[in-house]
């Protein structure tokens, strides 16, 4: 959904808008990650609300329940790929920091 791509895509703007001020990105990083989580809880509990509504039972409320739920594999992979790319770094930057300064310069 277009908020799902909020969530994931306004903390790394931010971190490029403002390149000086990281703890202002991560700041949000961690406020999304907590709205989001009240908004998945929200959107589920409206779907099942309008399940009830429908009348619907059975085979058919599940799958009315299972097509609005869920994380798309596009979402899945954005969001693997972006936490491989943390990774890499944090491992890069540990790398770079245990090697300590260049000799000769």
């Amino acid at each position: 959904s277009a908020a799902g791509a909020v969530v994931l895509v306004l903390p790394l703007v931010l971190s490029l808008v403002l390149p000086g001020d990281s703890h202002g990105a991560g700041g949000v990083a961690v406020a999304l990650a907590l709205f989001a989580d009240y908004w998945y809880v929200f959107q589920a509990l409206a779907r099942v609300a309008k399940a009830d509504a429908l009348g619907l039972e059975g085979f058919e409320r599940i799958a009315f329940l299972q097509a609005g739920g869920g994380v798309s594999r596009l979402a899945g992979g954005m969001a693997l790929a972006v936490w491989l790319v943390i990774v890499g770094l944090g491992l890069l930057g540990l790398a770079v920091r245990l090697a300590g300064p260049a000799k000769g310069m």
